[in-house]
């Protein structure tokens, strides 16, 4: 009830607004501005709420994660966005961020009031919080701990992390020995010893191995672009160079993959140099980053039906990025505060 209301009232304050310009996308002074943004967003809500009470069980979920992307960063990108496309008063939201159901969640972990990414992870994927850093065992460590834990790329080739349909990023000399220019010292190759797993797989390495991979419906597929992290998309942007393959085209190619199946799919698309950049304060970056991730979330939306694709987006913690007040609207975000 409370939604019709407002539209009722947006309507009667256009109604006896004061005549204005055709044009009034950045007059903030001009009442059909304000009425006009409010009108859109009620006709999107209840456009989309028409999704929110259908009773059958979504067949896929695709969960979108924004690495360190809390609210200050996510608040930041959209300001930065619509200072760059002349639309600072608009303040046009981010795509995800005109989704039909907002929220927000508490991401600590059970024993810290920040989490670190495993932890988060761990309670994202199973509900149950994670102890802080419990990964790292840097002391003195018992035989019998020592048997019973793996590397994380060494769990690739046990069951049932073995059996991924896609799984795309970077990370590649944690996975080759040293004699191949990986980090290894054990003798694994963990990509050659996937790859001689039973069953249909594939190993994509490079740019050129990706553009040129078309889907079969019964493959495995593993794409390891980069020795460690993905270069930020600015830096091979204005160095006109591109090494590897972005965001939403990895997102496009596991849709594309995981569609061959008929029992529907999970798949989980992280936004991890959103955090890299905000570790270096780097915020141009960091915001480049955040609109790589939101192209990314479009093309799985253009890409599946949203009656049988539920898609989900959060971050698994926030960040150091403040965003003090004094700024005007008209100054560039990254600008000095006056004294």
């Amino acid at each position: 009830m409370l939604i019709y209301v407002l539209y009722f009232l947006s309507l009667q304050q256009l109604s006896i607004a004061v005549q204005s310009s055709s044009d009034n996308r950045n007059n903030p002074y001009d009442i059909q501005f304000w009425n006009s943004i409010a009108k859109a967003h009620i006709d999107r809500k209840l456009q989309l709420n028409k999704h929110l009470t259908r009773e059958v069980r979504p067949k896929n979920v695709v969960l979108f994660i924004g690495d360190g992307m809390g609210i200050a960063a996510v608040t930041s990108a959209r300001i930065n966005k619509n200072q760059k496309t002349g639309s600072l008063y608009l303040n046009e939201p981010l795509y995800f961020e005109n989704f039909q159901s907002t929220g927000l969640v508490k991401t600590s972990s059970s024993n810290n009031h920040v989490t670190d990414s495993a932890a988060g992870a761990t309670a994202l994927f199973t509900g149950w919080k994670g102890v802080d850093r419990n990964f790292e065992f840097d002391g003195v460590t018992t035989e019998g701990e020592f048997k019973c834990t793996h590397d994380i790329a060494k769990q690739l080739l046990h069951y049932p992390a073995s059996e991924f349909k896609v799984m795309m990023g970077g990370g590649r000399e944690y996975l080759m020995e040293k004699s191949r220019n990986g980090l290894r010292d054990d003798g694994l190759n963990i990509d050659l010893n996937w790859q001689s797993l039973p069953g249909n797989r594939k190993v994509l390495r490079n740019i050129l191995d990706f553009e040129e991979f078309s889907s079969a419906s019964d493959e495995k597929l593993l794409g390891v672009f980069s020795p460690s992290h993905f270069p930020f998309y600015l830096e091979e942007h204005l160095a006109g160079v591109k090494t590897v393959p972005r965001l939403w085209e990895m997102t496009s190619k596991a849709i594309e993959h995981l569609q061959n199946g008929q029992n529907g799919y999970f798949l989980v698309v992280e936004g991890g140099m959103i955090d890299t950049a905000e570790h270096e304060n780097m915020m141009h970056m960091t915001f480049e980053e955040i609109y790589e991730f939101e192209k990314a979330i479009k093309k799985a939306r253009e890409m599946t039906d949203m009656n049988e694709t539920l898609i989900i987006v959060t971050a698994d913690h926030g960040h150091a990025l403040t965003l003090p007040g004094y700024l005007h609207s008209n100054e560039t975000i990254f600008g000095r505060l006056p004294n």
